[in-house]
């Protein structure tokens, strides 16, 4: 298990809570820009998900290419296919809100899709039993904020119905939020571990 350490920055209470997300997002996208994944974050970042991985034993593992600031899990993708497992990456498609995936190993060509993000020029489609998702913001019971496009909430409904899915939110141990500072809907998908550079937080 994870505890946040005091370098963590979270939310004030001071704030009445929830707090506005929008309003929560620029915040955190800001504060996301400071920080910086170097070789020590990325060693510290695969031996957490090394543990659940191999715990979970994923044939399929996604995750995404990450674009502004967002913590990169390419070296998670890396060490998950040098273990056997099939890598891929999301595919956004305009007007759908449930995202395919594309088989992706790290030499494949990318392609600019919608909303600036990369993703494989062709590649088979495949569905993920361990899917790493990008997130602004967490709490202490694996809620995550995201974008607000909705995309990995409908994703993660849609896996979850088909079967067995692990959840993973990947981000800096700063980016965690005091419990209730954004509103939960009944549509938000929970997280089934979140990884930072300072360890794992699991809800399983």
């Amino acid at each position: 298990m994870y505890t946040a350490d005091a370098a963590s920055f979270f939310i004030l209470m001071e704030h009445s809570l929830p707090l506005n997300k929008e309003t929560l997002r620029q915040t955190m996208r800001a504060r996301r820009k400071l920080l910086t994944q170097d070789v020590d974050c990325n060693a510290a970042l695969i031996q957490a998900f090394s543990s659940v991985f191999e715990h979970c034993k994923a044939k399929v593992v996604a995750g995404y290419y990450p674009l502004g600031g967002e913590i990169s899990p390419l070296p998670l993708l890396d060490y998950a296919a040098q273990h056997g497992a099939q890598t891929a990456l999301p595919i956004i498609r305009r007007g759908i809100k449930q995202l395919s995936f594309a088989a992706y190993q790290g030499e494949d060509t990318l392609c600019v899709g919608e909303y600036g993000t990369l993703q494989p020029a062709e590649g088979k489609t495949v569905t993920p039993d361990l899917l790493i998702c990008p997130l602004v913001a967490f709490d202490g019971q694996g809620h995550r904020l995201g974008q607000g496009g909705g995309y990995y909430d409908v994703t993660l409904a849609h896996l979850r119905k088909q079967g067995a899915v692990m959840a993973i939110g990947l981000a800096y141990a700063e980016q965690e939020c005091d419990t209730g500072a954004f509103a939960v809907e009944t549509h938000d998908q929970k997280m089934d571990v979140i990884i930072t550079p300072t360890g794992i937080k699991d809800f399983r």
